[in-house]
């Protein structure tokens, strides 16, 4: 979930270095939560026939970190096709939304007898807690604010602010000024930020997410009790049934 809040909400600051639009950010986000709820539906209807949580979870955060490493190659990387940046957001989504609801099976599962309810509403606690700190420590891991070549980074002084941070590039004032050079007029940029860290401690924590998520074997408490309330069910009706025939 974490992961999930810092991606999603970190989205268009992540691909602007790339020179990708708000319009390609808006796809990409639109991608990762379609892919995500399709998986979920499907996941879900696997989880009621197999039960096997543990397993699905081992698989989806192993699966997720590839998925998203390879969705950050592609928007880090300038050039990418609205398919291609689509297609893999599809599949990151996929593989990470699904995380959250077997999560909480999974914990309903494993601190049985405590209310499920319980169980969820912490799980669900530490995950916007923890989404909340990933996305201030993404935000802070970014690199300093830079302009193009030629171009040079002042504070706007336009009120409101054409870009975020009230800072611009501005263009060299020689061309700025004089379109009657020859040269075409160029216009005030935003400033872009490396996030290259950033992408590098969010694919991290996914990975040490994976590795603690191998490493838990907790048992199925609830099954279990279910498993010994049929048995205890099943030897009342044999004890039943062997007293009516001693009858």
């Amino acid at each position: 979930l974490g992961v999930f809040n810092g991606l999603s909400t970190l989205l268009e600051e992540l691909m602007h270095p790339a020179g990708y639009t708000s319009g390609d950010a808006g796809a990409l986000g639109a991608a990762l939560l379609g892919g995500g709820v399709l998986s979920s539906g499907l996941i879900g209807a696997a989880l009621d026939h197999t039960r096997r949580y543990k397993e699905f979870f081992r698989g989806g955060i192993a699966l997720s970190v590839l998925t998203v490493g390879a969705l950050c190659m592609v928007i880090l990387r300038s050039g990418s096709s609205e398919v291609l940046i689509v297609v893999a957001g599809i599949f990151a989504g996929g593989c990470l939304l699904p995380l959250l609801p077997i999560s909480l099976e999974l914990g309903a599962e494993c601190t049985y007898p405590a209310p499920e309810e319980v169980s969820s509403s912490m799980l669900i606690l530490a995950g916007q807690v923890l989404g909340v700190m990933t996305v201030a420590a993404m935000d802070a891991l970014r690199g300093e604010p830079v302009c193009p070549p030629t171009y040079v980074l002042e504070h706007d002084t336009t009120s409101p602010c054409r870009f975020p941070g009230c800072l611009v590039c501005e263009p060299p004032q020689a061309n700025a000024t004089l379109p009657s050079s020859g040269l075409p007029k160029l216009h005030p940029l935003e400033p872009t930020c490396e996030v290259t860290t950033s992408v590098a401690f969010m694919i991290s924590l996914l990975f040490a997410s994976c590795v603690l998520a191998w490493m838990y074997n907790g048992k199925y408490k609830r099954m279990e009790a279910e498993a010994r309330a049929l048995d205890a069910v099943g030897s009342e009706e044999e004890t039943a049934q062997l007293i009516a025939a001693e009858t």
